[in-house]
């Protein structure tokens, strides 16, 4: 895209801010449904984002290293982390939002 060096450190560095809290994040999820004896019912449609999650975390802190991000800026492997995240995290969260409260709000639960 040639932008410079100072561009790449913004984006290096910006991503490693948001990888690393979300690295904890995930973590803390996955410690939450050990302990919690996870049981895969209907309703636990959202766990199913978890390894949506992993993966992009995973290319997001490959992404927060400057040299690679300087070769990953505009390739799909930038689409593919941005769409691992945010997509699946949306669809799946709507999904088990509506499994969760669809039964409330037509008055069967």
């Amino acid at each position: 895209m040639g932008a410079g060096g100072g561009v790449n450190s913004f984006f290096s560095i910006t991503t490693m801010l948001i990888a690393v809290p979300t690295g904890v994040k995930i973590f803390n999820w996955l410690g939450r449904c050990t302990a919690a004896g996870l049981r895969l019912k209907h309703r636990c449609v959202g766990a199913c984002l978890y390894p949506n999650f992993v993966i992009g975390g995973v290319t997001g802190v490959m992404l927060a290293m400057a040299a690679a991000d300087y070769q990953y800026h505009n390739t799909y492997f930038l689409v593919a982390h941005f769409h691992y995240v945010l997509i699946a995290g949306t669809v799946f969260g709507c999904f088990s939002g509506l499994i969760f409260w669809y039964p409330k709000m037509f008055g069967q639960a």
